[in-house]
C-alpha cells in the first residue's frame, strides 16, 4: 500500500500495530509510517479488555491476578501477534503487576487452548 500508485480508491485503515509499534519493533519495515501515508480520520476507538473461560474461579481483576499468581509462571495469555496492541499491553501489565505470564503468540490457538484450560 505505501508504494501503490494513488488512483483515490484504495484506502488503508491502520491501528498502532501496523503505525507505531512495527515501525519501532522491527528494523526494516518496507514503509515510513509517517512520509508514506496521510491521515485522514479515525473511525473506531476500542478499549481491550480481560476475558475469562467459565471454568475460572476469577470474578474480578483481584482474583484472577490472585489465581495467576498461585500458578507460578504456568499461565499463558493469547494476542493477536507479537507487537500487536494486546501484546504490548499484557507486557506492561505484568511489569507493573509482577506477574509470571507467557505470551502464547497467536490468538486462535490459545483461544481453543483457553477454552478448555479454564
Amino acid at each position: 500500500m505505501a508504494r501503490a500508485k494513488p488512483d483515490g480508491y484504495t484506502l488503508v485503515v491502520g491501528d498502532p500495530a501496523t503505525h507505531i509499534y512495527s515501525p519501532t519493533i522491527y528494523p526494516n519495515v518496507a514503509y515510513d509510517p509517517v512520509k508514506s501515508f496521510t491521515p485522514i480520520g479515525q473511525i473506531s476507538y476500542g478499549p481491550l479488555v480481560v476475558a475469562v473461560g467459565p471454568k475460572t474461579k476469577a470474578a474480578t481483576m483481584q482474583d484472577l491476578m490472585t489465581e495467576l499468581r498461585s500458578e507460578g509462571d504456568k499461565a499463558n495469555y493469547g494476542s493477536n501477534g507479537n507487537g500487536s496492541t494486546p501484546h504490548l499491553a499484557t507486557e506492561w501489565f505484568k511489569q507493573v503487576t509482577g506477574l509470571k505470564i507467557t505470551h502464547a503468540l497467536r490468538w486462535r490457538p490459545c483461544q481453543h487452548d483457553s477454552a478448555g484450560q479454564w
